[in-house]
């Protein structure tokens, strides 16, 4: 009897993930990884300048709150040295304003409530063929509204 060879797929996208609180960001990372993502993390923003220097991310998922660089400095530091990298703010509950206020000062892109959980969240097939550098990545939280 012949076996199928098991052949894996290309990343569907490299996704940079920074939080502070570690089972969060490793949940997050399984998620995605689940997906076919190429995930590294990071604890917060200076661990994520760190790994940006030799992960080449499409996109950043970064925490707003989180002690020494928080994702407000982050995604600020990241505007000011030209680095166009897309980014998802995570927010707690009860800092919406925060959310939306990194959304729009910040060029964040979309944002997600915290705990993010796959019961709460679906992935979509049409993620899948994104074309590097554009990861679709609201096909995969299809219960946030597009900002």
């Amino acid at each position: 009897m012949r076996t199928k060879s098991l052949q894996r797929r290309p990343p569907s996208g490299r996704i940079l993930i920074v939080d502070d609180d570690e089972r969060q960001r490793n949940t997050l990372a399984a998620m995605l990884s689940d997906c076919d993502f190429d995930t590294q993390v990071a604890a917060d923003g200076h661990e994520a300048l760190e790994r940006l220097t030799a992960f080449n991310a499409d996109v950043i998922v970064a925490d707003l709150v989180m002690p020494r660089m928080d994702g407000f400095e982050l995604l600020r530091h990241l505007k000011e040295r030209g680095d166009l990298t897309p980014a998802i703010a995570l927010t707690g509950f009860g800092s919406m304003e925060k959310a939306l206020a990194a959304v729009h000062d910040l060029r964040a892109f979309w944002y997600l409530e915290k705990p993010v959980e796959p019961a709460r969240h679906s992935y979509s097939e049409k993620t899948r063929g994104a074309r590097p550098g554009s990861v679709a990545l609201s096909s995969i939280w299809t219960s946030h509204p597009t900002l």
